[in-house]
């Protein structure tokens, strides 16, 4: 049996990259929206992985313009509306269904943070690369400078010439 992992704002906050007034303005919009949030005794929210989900999408979806805040969230409170629908019947089947949606939020979550260290990971190493390649330029261009100073090459020696043989004509009218 599966625990339903439920994160505190300042956890859903830091996981997300928000601040906490951003994440309260989207949990209203949640709330407008009919989806209603745990409290715990101080009257906070708690947040459940699809919840969190949830949040990511329209985080996602209003970053790259592809919908704006109220449509994404009409989109991810549906979705979530979808998710957690119980009807007398089937009781059993819901609930296990919503422990594996929670299931599959964990481990979408994990992945969410795994891939942000690694980006992070690839922008460190893109840093000292481009540090590297810099400091490679800077000592490529000592050498050619070097180089030029060593190989200068000499003034050309003034070379004697002869005077012009002038002909006849020409010594005679001193042209």
């Amino acid at each position: 049996m599966t625990v339903m992992t439920v994160m505190t704002p300042s956890e859903v906050s830091k996981t997300l990259g928000i601040s906490s007034s951003t994440l309260r303005k989207y949990s209203l919009l949640f709330e407008k929206e009919q989806i209603t949030f745990e409290r715990n005794q101080n009257n906070s929210r708690q947040y459940t992985d699809m919840q969190v989900v949830a949040l990511q999408e329209v985080i996602t979806a209003t970053k790259n313009g592809s919908e704006s805040l109220e449509n994404a969230v009409k989109s991810a409170s549906n979705r979530l509306k979808g998710l957690s629908t119980i009807t007398q019947e089937s009781t059993v089947t819901t609930e296990v269904t919503q422990r594996y949606d929670d299931d599959v939020a964990a481990v979408m979550l994990e992945e969410i943070r795994s891939l942000k260290e690694q980006l992070q990971k690839q922008e460190e190493r893109q840093k000292e690369r481009d540090s590297m390649f810099v400091e490679v330029l800077e000592n490529l261009q000592q050498e050619i400078n070097l180089l030029k100073e060593q190989t200068t090459l000499p003034e050309p020696s003034p070379v004697e010439v002869e005077p012009e043989k002038k002909g006849f004509f020409a010594r005679l009218f001193n042209k």
